[in-house]
């Protein structure tokens, strides 16, 4: 999450009554980041009831991390697939490397070529390994990084809220093509 977002905005309502939303949501437009699409989704929702304000958070936010988690997706699939991938060569050399000495003529050194049968079976389960370990530990990185962003944007909103909170029934955003929102003064 941008420091200079939580900053700005922290600055934007430190006085009380002084939050101005569409500054806010200006803000967030120079931020670009998931952080700023989650709260540009609340700010859109300004003056509306705040269960109304409450389902557009977490509906941005659920997009958001669905969005970032795809890439950490491949990872897990990795760190998933190559040890099988590695076994399934394992099992396939070393039934190769039985059937050959198996089928071997009497005399022949058999050993020879039952090892180097066995030596390519675990170079595929190494292989798969090699791919597997570095896949599991930045999947997990990555997902514990995205788990404390998003815990972040949920205490910005938390912080947000009160000052959002105070304009329902007030005022609301209409939004249009440019993605400019305008302030509508309710009754």
């Amino acid at each position: 999450m941008p420091s200079d977002l939580v900053s700005e905005l922290a600055s934007l309502g430190e006085s009380q009554g002084s939050f101005d939303p569409r500054a806010a949501f200006r803000l967030c437009q120079s931020f670009p980041s998931a952080a700023s699409k989650v709260i540009q989704a609340m700010l859109l929702k300004v003056g509306r009831p705040q269960s109304e304000v409450d389902r557009a958070t977490t509906e941005a936010s659920e997009r958001e991390v669905e969005r970032l988690y795809s890439n950490v997706r491949w990872l897990n699939l990795s760190a998933a697939v190559t040890p099988l991938m590695g076994l399934l060569g394992t099992v396939w050399g070393m039934i190769r490397a039985f059937h050959d000495t198996s089928n071997m003529p009497a005399g022949q050194n058999k050993a020879d070529y039952l090892a180097e049968g066995i030596y390519l079976a675990l170079v595929t389960t190494l292989c798969g390994l090699i791919v597997a370990i570095p896949s599991a530990i930045f999947s997990h990185y990555f997902e514990g990084r995205l788990q404390k962003q998003f815990h972040e944007v949920d205490e910005l909103m938390f912080g947000l809220m009160p000052q959002v909170e105070r304009f329902e029934g007030k005022m609301r955003f209409t939004r249009h093509a440019d993605e400019s929102p305008d302030v509508e003064q309710e009754g």
